[in-house]
């Protein structure tokens, strides 16, 4: 099983390589695209500002100035573009676009001021505008993509619990797709009358060990496996004491879904403990205390109240048999 597993894990480490190639490749190609829309809004407006509109301008001394003008209004134009009729398309891969229109404008802030100041100074000095205004767009647009991809749409590094939720709600969506139950395993490990339990110390939840059932993997073998991982002790599944279905609202690459879980609780005894735990990275988002309680303290996890009370006969036959 752990070596299917990183087998597994190789492959889907060598997909997600790739995955992030095509992406940054089409990433690319899109806002090659977008700055192609919005590069032709600005020469129209710009041809027509200093053809037309400071048409008379052209022979002045200070025909510099309309440069300027004609430019910045040009400019100003495309960028209102971009921000609007073509907003959908300019920040849909944007996780927060609000955020992401601020960065830009933060560029344009800094670049703007900057690109009418060199544009008049080699007007000033004898370039011909159009020469200017085409060198000037083509500085845009490196600058620009260089801000896009390292600033507005830089991904920030995922920790292992985001991870873990991450790659939940890939698999969750996989069996939306599939229209199949996405299947968790649980294990109520039993000794001495008690049953251990799992606190995630950062915000008090109480669980018991489990997690999702692999592809390729029986429930039971996920109740071992989830036990070792989580404990670092070996159990032996005896029986389900509660299943339950229930769904969950998940999101997942700006898809909004429903989830059906199905979560089945087993009773397992103690073949060996006091093992190496080694899973608890992802699922928690702090530190954990793994401690033997009372069963009424299962209350505090999802187990259903019938799912507690099957516990307590169980154990307590078993005691009586003792």
């Amino acid at each position: 099983m752990k070596k299917h597993k990183e087998e597994q894990s190789g492959q889907e480490s060598k997909l997600d390589k790739n995955s992030e190639t095509k992406q940054s490749l089409w990433q690319a190609i899109k806002f090659t695209l977008f700055s192609i829309s919005a590069g032709l809004v600005q020469i129209a407006s710009y041809y027509i500002l200093s053809k037309f509109v400071f048409k008379d301008a052209v022979d002045n001394q200070y025909s510099w100035q309309y440069y300027g003008w004609s430019y910045f209004v040009s400019l100003a134009l495309s960028v209102i573009w971009n921000f609007t009729f073509n907003r959908k398309f300019t920040f849909k891969s944007a996780n927060n676009v609000p955020i992401a229109m601020l960065k830009v404008l933060a560029y344009y802030a800094v670049f703007t001021p900057l690109s009418i100041w060199w544009g008049i100074e080699l007007v000033k000095v004898g370039w011909n505008d159009t020469i200017v205004l085409l060198l000037t767009m083509l500085i845009n647009f490196i600058t620009e993509f260089l801000w896009s991809k390292f600033v507005v749409f830089k991904e920030k590094k995922l920790d292992e619990h985001q991870k873990y939720l991450q790659e939940k709600a890939k698999l969750s969506y996989k069996k939306y797709k599939n229209n199949e139950y996405f299947e968790k395993a649980r294990a109520i490990v039993a000794k001495d009358g008690k049953v251990l339990l799992i606190k995630d110390l950062s915000n008090g939840n109480i669980t018991v060990p489990g997690g999702g059932v692999d592809d390729g993997e029986t429930i039971k073998q996920a109740v071992i496996r989830e036990a070792k991982e989580e404990t670092g002790m070996d159990v032996e599944p005896v029986c389900v004491v509660s299943e339950a279905t229930y769904e969950v609202p998940m999101k997942y690459k700006n898809k909004e879904f429903i989830s059906k879980r199905r979560e089945t609780y087993y009773l397992c005894d103690i073949v060996a403990e006091n093992q190496e735990q080694h899973g608890l990275e992802g699922e928690y988002t702090g530190k954990t205390e793994i401690y033997f309680a009372e069963i009424d303290e299962l209350s505090k996890t999802k187990i259903s109240k019938d799912g507690i009370e099957k516990v307590k006969e169980i154990l307590s036959n078993k005691g009586g048999e003792e």
